[in-house]
């Protein structure tokens, strides 16, 4: 199964089957951790009508522009467990990864002590940062994904704020320094006609692939219905149009519950053997919160909830918001912990919101984004 914000990404577990004694009730598993996502901020300039960060368009009261501190992930991410991931992604909720004044040191962090076949990735709309910051990065052999959702008289139209000169500067600069890019184009109505156009400048530019993602989030995860955005509209080719959502249906969310953090498909084996195995996918938070997903991540902070009056909030109460915080514990004890625990028995009883919206078997709009 792929990483969760990219399908492209296969990944490897270098490390060998760890017999380490495993909470039987916990479907987590520190020891098959192999791939990581991080929201360094909540930092970005943009206001995307269909975002976490201003869904709807109004800016989303929860955030503080929090970063998350390059000490800490030293302190907590030490270079041991750096050195097993096959997988570091930087790209988060409520913030472009851009915009952390230390990027570029964070990067280095997993460079340095990570194996020749890790893949580190960052995903932003390109919008900041001067062209020698991008030529540095570049330096730095990561994975660039470049959020690009139209052309110039376009893109502006859902990424709102983007200035389109700075993203082709940005995208310019890195690619031409050697860094490999990938230009992914989400499909509205107002910019299917140019998908063909652009997928021809970004060959023009050097990026090294171009993907057209059918979004998933006109269905609403406020109470699980079909979303209209004014200006925003699905496109009219059905071909750019996520197929899970034209057939949505809201029984669709009573099915199992599939967990795409733990990265089970095409494994053999129960759930712990499996989650053993070194598949498994956690996320951070600009925060500092330790969660399976950053789907979990947006949930805690929706603009329309009052703060911690959701059940993911009802979850991490029963175990205290204080034992999932990086600051506070290590990865292990999180991750080997009492939430994680409480989140993998809840799928068999009564699963959150989130986890129904996003991993039923019945339902798979993420996964239809790239098909």
């Amino acid at each position: 199964m792929p990483s969760i914000h990219d399908p492209d990404d296969k990944g490897r577990h270098p490390l060998p089957l760890d017999h380490t004694r495993q909470n039987p009730r916990n479907p987590f598993n520190f020891v098959g951790t192999h791939k990581i996502h991080l929201e360094l901020t909540q930092r970005c300039q943009a206001m995307c009508p269909m975002c976490d960060r201003c869904y709807g368009g109004m800016l989303n009261k929860h955030l503080s522009n929090a970063d998350l501190p390059l000490d800490l992930i030293k302190q907590r991410i030490p270079h041991k467990f750096v050195s097993r991931l096959s997988s570091v992604l930087m790209c988060g909720n409520f913030g472009d990864p851009i915009f952390h004044p230390d990027l570029l040191g964070v990067v280095d962090h997993f460079a340095s002590h990570g194996h020749g076949a890790q893949i580190r990735r960052v995903v932003t709309n390109g919008g900041y940062r001067d062209p020698s910051w991008w030529s540095d990065l570049a330096k730095t052999k990561t994975y660039v994904t470049f959020s690009i959702d139209g052309l110039e008289d376009t893109n502006h139209i859902y990424r709102k704020n983007v200035k389109w000169e700075t993203v082709m500067r940005s995208a310019t600069a890195f690619n031409m320094a050697g860094g490999k890019s990938k230009w992914v184009f989400l499909a509205f109505k107002h910019n299917e006609h140019q998908i063909e156009e652009a997928r021809e400048l970004s060959r023009r530019m050097g990026f090294e692939a171009f993907t057209v993602k059918k979004s998933a989030r006109f269905v609403s995860p406020v109470n699980m219905n079909l979303k209209d955005f004014d200006e925003i509209q699905p496109p009219d080719n059905p071909k750019y149009r996520n197929e899970a959502v034209e057939n949505f249906d809201p029984s669709q969310f009573e099915g199992k519950i599939r967990c795409r953090a733990l990265n089970l498909d095409n494994m053999r084996g129960t759930i712990r053997e499996k989650s053993r195995l070194g598949n498994n996918e956690i996320f951070i938070s600009a925060l500092g919160e330790v969660l399976p997903c950053c789907w979990l991540g947006s949930a805690m902070y929706k603009t329309w909830e009052s703060p911690r009056e959701n059940d993911v909030w009802r979850l991490i109460d029963k175990v205290g918001y204080e034992n999932i915080l990086l600051k506070n514990h290590s990865l292990k004890s999180i991750i080997n912990g009492k939430f994680y625990e409480e989140l993998g028995a809840s799928w068999k009883i009564d699963p959150v919101k989130m986890c129904k919206f996003k991993c039923s078997e019945k339902f798979d709009g993420y996964g239809e984004q790239f098909k």
